[in-house]
């Protein structure tokens, strides 16, 4: 078998001459829009046309969803911020008590004060 390159979920992609052992793994091949694909086929041959919209429409979900994680993630700073306030907040007001927080909160919650002062 020749090997051949494939895009995985995660967006890396990879060589190999047996695909069955990657699992969602799409040949770059199939990627190619349809008119120039027999210039990218092994064979020669045009790959069908419905595999190359589903590939297309996969790798655009997979993208999406990769931006929408990277645009989730960098809120994720900011918002621990406005939580740590809220609970100096409720301690502050008496609302609750820091001793009502499991040991494991309040330890991150010390580390973070610590690392602020």
């Amino acid at each position: 078998m020749t090997e051949k390159s494939y895009l995985l979920p995660s967006g890396a992609v990879v060589t190999s001459d047996d695909p069955r052992g990657i699992p969602g793994a799409i040949e770059l091949a199939e990627l190619v829009h349809p008119e120039h694909a027999q210039f990218v086929a092994a064979d020669g041959t045009i790959p069908d046309p419905t595999a190359l919209e589903q590939a297309r429409a996969a790798r655009a979900a997979a993208i999406a969803a990769a931006q929408k994680a990277r645009a989730l993630a960098a809120t994720d700073g900011p918002f621990v911020r406005v939580l740590e306030d809220v609970i100096d907040a409720l301690i502050s007001k008496g609302t609750i008590a820091l001793s009502d927080l499991p040991q494991r909160a309040r330890d991150r919650i010390a580390e973070r004060q610590a690392l602020r002062s």
